[in-house]
């Protein structure tokens, strides 16, 4: 336990710590308003990545943990695709609940299925006690989120540069891991495995979504009531609470589940 906690620590300290400098970096190289498109976009994504992937993602934590010959990888890929298929659908239905600009919404999307893959990934692998694998790919996608973003910014992309960069830094850690993750042999995909995936994370998805909007309502309601440059100002003071918190909580839980 204590093994496994210190080396989810290290991947928590390094993501902490880029997201603590990006955080500095991008609230005095953007505008408020700019960083607030950038709050608000992943507080959209965070809300399509719940209700798509959540299901999946707490599937395979429940179940691939058993061990033994149990191998759900092609199912939880064909469970994603499902999802990814489905995404397009929430495109109007973000416009209207956020009343946001569709590059905007677009954007969140994108880094909302980039999200799910990732996190399917190390859902997968620490199951399967790959934690080193999964401390390095953490680590990785930090950093490489730090840079796009920072490129994007240089490139003069404000909000939406910075939801470009990150969804980036997450399909390339994705590809990265790709080959821990998914290589072969696998289990074929199972009908029936993918039906329990349904009952299981009916609930998970349900409480996801309810955790995933009592984290971005506030940002969402300054947005909405204030406009982005407040929404902004609210996001970097809360997202440098929530780095300082979860290297000691983060380590500690990932190791416990």
């Amino acid at each position: 336990m204590l093994r496994h906690a210190s080396q989810y620590m290290i991947a928590s300290v390094i993501a902490a710590v880029f997201g603590f400098l990006g955080t500095a970096t991008f609230t005095r190289l953007l505008s408020p308003g700019d960083y607030g498109v950038y709050v608000i976009g992943v507080g959209m994504a965070g809300f399509v990545s719940s209700i798509l992937f959540t299901w999946i993602r707490f599937s395979v934590m429940r179940l691939q943990s058993e061990g033994g010959q149990q191998d759900l990888r092609a199912t939880a890929l064909v469970g994603y695709g499902i999802s990814a298929a489905a995404a397009p659908l929430l495109f109007p239905v973000m416009m209207q609940l956020e009343v946001r600009g569709w590059q905007e919404v677009g954007c969140a999307i994108v880094l909302a299925l980039g999200i799910g893959l990732v996190e399917l990934g190390q859902e997968i692998m620490r199951a399967r006690f790959q934690v080193r694998e999964f401390a390095i790919g953490a680590a990785l996608q930090a950093i490489l989120s730090f840079g796009f973003c920072l490129a994007a910014i240089e490139l003069g992309w404000g909000g939406l540069g910075l939801l470009a960069g990150s969804a980036l830094a997450y399909y390339v850690s994705a590809a990265f891991s790709a080959r821990t993750i998914w290589r072969g042999p696998r289990a074929k995909a199972d009908l029936d495995q993918l039906r329990l995936f349904f009952r299981l994370g009916f609930v998970f998805t349900i409480t996801g979504f309810v955790y995933t909007f009592q984290c971005s309502m506030d940002r969402l309601f300054l947005a909405w009531h204030s406009g982005e440059a407040f929404s902004g100002l609210y996001g970097a003071s809360a997202d440098l609470t929530r780095q300082i918190i979860q290297m000691p909580a983060g380590s500690i839980a990932a190791a416990a589940f």
